[in-house]
């Protein structure tokens, strides 16, 4: 199963999260933290954002193009932090 299509928003009154079309994300009253709740409606985005993360190391190096001297290791690390979050998304 995939998880529903973000954008979310919390409702700061209710600490509820809600999909795009107004579908309930997950109730969070008893997890009154409201940067826990922040971070959950920011799922979507994070996961967008690493996998466009990977999409651009893979290209780079699918084109040949070389980074800096010593950021190699960096880029590499970086590739490998994200793709472990993906697969955790989306097992």
């Amino acid at each position: 199963m995939k998880h529903t299509p973000g954008p979310w928003k919390r409702d700061h009154e209710t600490s509820q999260i809600y999909g795009i079309r107004g579908e309930e994300i997950a109730d969070c009253f008893f997890n009154p933290n409201q940067h826990n709740q922040n971070l959950l409606a920011a799922a979507p985005d994070l996961l967008a954002a690493l996998k466009e993360i990977v999409h651009w190391i893979d290209r780079a190096h699918e084109e040949g193009e070389i980074c800096p001297e010593g950021h190699e290791r960096t880029e590499h690390s970086l590739w490998e932090i994200a793709t472990e979050a993906i697969k955790k998304a989306e097992p």
